[in-house]
């Protein structure tokens, strides 16, 4: 695909030197992985302060799964489904997140968990995009759309400025 992949471990690489780092490339992709640990890795790494400014510069950012989580205002729909392997194992209280959407995002969604999205939906300001593991959110500016196959899944009124949802 013309892709030359550099792994970034943010345990490692921190500040001014993974800022360098970044630089190199053209899109961050942030991988899956428990939240909680991605969100307090992504601060003590320095990458919260970096990205910004590189999303000003044009690089484009992916995120699957604990990715996806992090790119929202806050990663609290991360919470929200029991018995899940993603739990608050380093001790989060701020759970505010990369803020580079104005909705929340769960991943891997299924029918069973609908009536828990539906009970946490009353509980948050934010809209909600479900996503089954065949979707994703494409977002350029302040548009954006869920692609990909199986039915649309929202709650809170999410709505796609200037775009049509189906």
């Amino acid at each position: 695909m013309g892709c030359n992949p550099v792994l970034i471990d943010l345990r490692f690489l921190k500040g001014a030197k993974l800022k360098k780092k970044l630089d190199e490339v053209d899109i961050l992709f942030v991988g899956g992985g428990n939240t909680f640990y991605l969100l307090d890795m992504l601060r003590k790494s320095g990458f919260t302060k970096i990205l910004p400014k590189l999303i000003k510069q044009g690089k484009g950012y992916i995120g699957s799964s604990a990715g996806s989580y992090v790119a929202c205002p806050t990663i609290e729909a991360g919470t929200w489904k029991p018995n899940h392997s993603d739990r608050n194992f380093v001790g989060l209280k701020n759970l505010k997140a990369l803020n580079l959407v104005p909705f929340l995002i769960t991943a891997h969604f299924q029918e069973k968990y609908r009536p828990i999205i539906t009970d946490a939906s009353s509980r948050t300001k934010y809209p909600i995009a479900a996503l089954y593991d065949t979707q994703a959110v494409y977002v350029r500016g302040n548009k954006y759309k869920v692609l990909g196959v199986g039915r649309k899944e929202y709650f809170n009124k999410f709505k796609s400025p200037g775009s049509t949802q189906r």
